[in-house]
C-alpha cells in the first residue's frame, strides 16, 4: 500500500518537474499578482498534497523495508514527515520564483518625478541616491538653478532628463 502511494505520488511530482522544465504550466496554485506572496491556498492544494503524500509514504516505505512492520508511532513520523515535505518544497517553490522574477531597469525619463536626497555634492553636479526597483540606487544630477546651495541630506525632486543627464530642482 505505501509502495503504491509513494509510487503514483512521485510519479505526479515527476511529471510535473519534467513539464516545468519545457514550460508546460502544471502549477495552477500558483498566482502571481506582482508581488511573490503565497498563502495558505498554495500549501492545501493539489501539489501540497503530493508533497505530504511523498514525505509520509516515503517515511513508511523505508520503515516498511528496514523492519517489516509498522508500528502506530511510525504514523505519526510520517505526518511529522509529510508536514515538513509540505513545508520544504512550499519555501522551495517560493525561492524559485523569486529567482524568477524579471526586473525592468528603470532608467531616463522612467526617473522623473523622483524624490531623492543628496548625498555628494560637487562643483557642478550632485549624486542623488533614489529608489530604483525597490532598491536604492545613486546617480548624477545636475540642479536647474545652479549655485542655490543644495547641501547633503536636501530632498530634490528629478525634473528631466536631457541629453543623458539627470536634472532637479
Amino acid at each position: 500500500m505505501y509502495y503504491l502511494l509513494a509510487a503514483v505520488s512521485y510519479g505526479i511530482f515527476l511529471v510535473q518537474f519534467i513539464l516545468s522544465w519545457f514550460g508546460g504550466d502544471t502549477d495552477l496554485d500558483v498566482d502571481l499578482d506582482g508581488e511573490l506572496d503565497m498563502n495558505v491556498s498554495d500549501i492545501v492544494s493539489f501539489k501540497g498534497l503530493i508533497h505530504f503524500i511523498m514525505g509520509a509514504s516515503g517515511w513508511l516505505c523505508v520503515k516498511q523495508s528496514i523492519s517489516h512492520s509498522v508500528e502506530w508511532y511510525d504514523y505519526l513520523i510520517a505526518l511529522v514527515c509529510g508536514i515538513l515535505f509540505v513545508v520544504i518544497l512550499y519555501y522551495l517553490y517560493k525561492l524559485c520564483l523569486k529567482l524568477q522574477h524579471q526586473v525592468i531597469p528603470e532608467e531616463g525619463e522612467a526617473l522623473i518625478g523622483r524624490v531623492g536626497i543628496i548625498t555628494v555634492p560637487c562643483e557642478n553636479h550632485f549624486f542623488i541616491t533614489i529608489e530604483v526597483n525597490g532598491g536604492s540606487e545613486e546617480i548624477v544630477a545636475y540642479p536647474e538653478v545652479p549655485k542655490m546651495g543644495y547641501m547633503v541630506g536636501t530632498r530634490v525632486v528629478i525634473s528631466k532628463f536631457e541629453n543623458g543627464k539627470y536634472y532637479f530642482n
